[in-house]
């Protein structure tokens, strides 16, 4: 079974940019565009930021305009290297690239390496 697709029309996932999601006019534009396949829109917006100065702390606040409805989900950046690791074993990426700080091109690659070993 394959998990991605480059097809929308094999799939009732998609994956859109974070922008997109912050605004119920571009969520409904994209809704208008699927109306044909889809009722209804649920998009789910990561944020690391829900649980801010003054904020209450809950699993994530959700919002609905007519047909769309987004949820902000909380997540860490920071997981475990265990957790991290297992993510990759799930998915099995043919390539990672870094995108955080790391002690230079050898310990990244190190890093890498460990992560897509089996």
């Amino acid at each position: 079974m394959q998990w991605f697709t480059s097809n929308e029309h094999e799939s009732n996932i998609h994956v859109a940019p974070m922008w997109t999601l912050a605004s119920f006019k571009r969520l409904k534009h994209i809704s208008s565009q699927y109306a044909s396949r889809f009722s209804l829109i649920v998009a789910f917006s990561p944020t690391g930021w829900t649980f801010g100065k003054g904020k209450k702390k809950s699993p994530g606040r959700r919002w609905q305009q007519g047909t769309v409805i987004r949820y902000e989900v909380p997540y860490s950046e920071h997981c475990s290297f265990t957790e991290l690791k297992e993510f990759v074993n799930f998915l099995s990426p043919n390539n990672i690239i870094p995108s955080v700080n790391n002690d230079g091109p050898e310990s990244a690659d190190a890093m890498v390496s460990s992560l897509m070993s089996t």
